[in-house]
C-alpha cells in the first residue's frame, strides 16, 4: 500500500519513480525519489503534554536528502532526475532584457497585448526561452531540445528550506547562501539586485480560479505565490526529463 500511494503521489508531482543521476527518469516503478525540504534544525512548541517528542520536519527529514550533480550546462537533481538549465553569462548590456542565459533576464508570462497583438516591449516570454533553447545551435541548449517550464511541484522540488535569501542549494546560487553576488560572475541566479524581485521565478502552473493569473516560486524564503501574468516580469530556469503525459521526455 505505501509503494502505492508513493506512487499516486510522484504522479501528481509530474515526478519519475526512478532516482537517476545523469538520465532522464523513467515512470511507473515504485522506488520514493521525493526530495527532502533539507531542513535538519529541529524547533521545540509548547505541547498540552510537555512530555511529547516534537517530531517536526528538521527531526523526522523525510524524503530523499537533497543532491545535485553539476554537468557544466546543466544541473541534475539526483532524486528527481530532473535536469536544470544553469543560469549564468551576465549581459552587461541588456540588464534585465538580455542573452535568455543571463541569469537576470525577466520575462512575461504572457505579453500584454492590445487588441489581440502581444506588445512584448524590450521582454519576451517565457515560451520565446523555450523555442530558443530548444533551437540553440541546431542540436538545442546542452544537446537537448525538449526544454519545457517546470510546472509549480517542481520549482517547490529545488527550495532548500535549511536556506534563505536564497531558500535554494548552493550548487543552484555559484555557491553562495549569503545574498550577495559579484555581477560579472556566473550562475548568480537568485541574487540579482537589480529589480528587487530577484528571486522570483515563473513555473508553467496557471490558478484555476483566475486563468489570468500563475504560481510561481519566490526563492528568498521559498514561497509559493501567484502573479498577473501579463502584468509582471519575473526569471525562469527551464527544465528537462521527468513524466510527461505518463511517458518520459528526456534521455
Amino acid at each position: 500500500m505505501k509503494s502505492i500511494l508513493n506512487l499516486a503521489l510522484l504522479v501528481g508531482l509530474g515526478l519519475s519513480a526512478t532516482a537517476v543521476q545523469a538520465q532522464a527518469p523513467s515512470c511507473g516503478s515504485n522506488i520514493d525519489p521525493f526530495p527532502a525540504t533539507g531542513q535538519t534544525e529541529s524547533y521545540p512548541a509548547f505541547t498540552l503534554n510537555g512530555g511529547i517528542a516534537v517530531q517536526d520536519d528538521g527531526a523526522v527529514r523525510a524524503g530523499g536528502a537533497l543532491s545535485y550533480t553539476g554537468t557544466g550546462p546543466t544541473i541534475i537533481d539526483n532524486n528527481t532526475g530532473l535536469e536544470w538549465e544553469v543560469l549564468g553569462q551576465p549581459d552587461t548590456i541588456n540588464v534585465g532584457a538580455g542573452s535568455p542565459h543571463d541569469y537576470r533576464t525577466r520575462y512575461w508570462w504572457s505579453c500584454p497585448n492590445f487588441l489581440g497583438i502581444a506588445m512584448c516591449f524590450d521582454n519576451m516570454s517565457i515560451w520565446d526561452k523555450v523555442v530558443l533553447l530548444n533551437g540553440e545551435g541546431g542540436v538545442g541548449y546542452a544537446g537537448h531540445n525538449d526544454w519545457r517550464v517546470p510546472n509549480i511541484k517542481e520549482l517547490m522540488s529545488i527550495v532548500d528550506y535549511e536556506a534563505f535569501d536564497p531558500a535554494v542549494d548552493s550548487i543552484f546560487n555559484n555557491g553562495s547562501h549569503t545574498g550577495f553576488c559579484n555581477p560579472n560572475s556566473t550562475g548568480c541566479s537568485f541574487t540579482d539586485n537589480d529589480n528587487g524581485l530577484s528571486r522570483r521565478y515563473w513555473s508553467s502552473t496557471t490558478r484555476v480560479d483566475e486563468h489570468d493569473r500563475a504560481w510561481l516560486v519566490d526563492f528568498f524564503v521559498g514561497e509559493v505565490i501567484n502573479r498577473q501574468k501579463d502584468d509582471n516580469l519575473f526569471h525562469v530556469r527551464l527544465v528537462r526529463g521527468g513524466c510527461v503525459a505518463g511517458a518520459p521526455t528526456g534521455g
